[in-house]
């Protein structure tokens, strides 16, 4: 009866290494095939988007240019009171059990 539990667990443990290697072979073999023959525009526009925030390093940023485009930004912002912050304060310190 021990014999056969033994046999039957090395045997299961077998069938699973087995499994679990045939499965990392194909997933190594679908990394390498897939990109090639299906290229994902994704990846092509976090390159280029790489790309572009390299050169706009390159270039100086002027802090009135900063200024021109926060403005109107801050002209859409909604208005809030002081009821609001401190809602926001007693939650965050309530969550944070401090």
């Amino acid at each position: 009866m021990l014999q056969q539990g033994l046999t039957l667990t090395i045997v299961g443990m077998g069938v699973v290494f087995t499994f679990l290697a045939l499965l990392v072979i194909v997933m190594k073999l679908m990394s390498a095939f897939i990109p090639k023959y299906f290229p994902d525009d994704n990846v092509n526009k976090q390159v280029k988007s790489k790309q572009r925030k390299n050169e706009s390093k390159k270039t100086p940023v002027e802090l009135g240019d900063i200024a021109d485009k926060a403005i109107p930004i801050a002209d859409k912002a909604i208005p809030i009171g002081e009821a609001e912050i401190a809602a926001v304060i007693a939650a965050v310190k309530s969550y944070s059990h401090v």
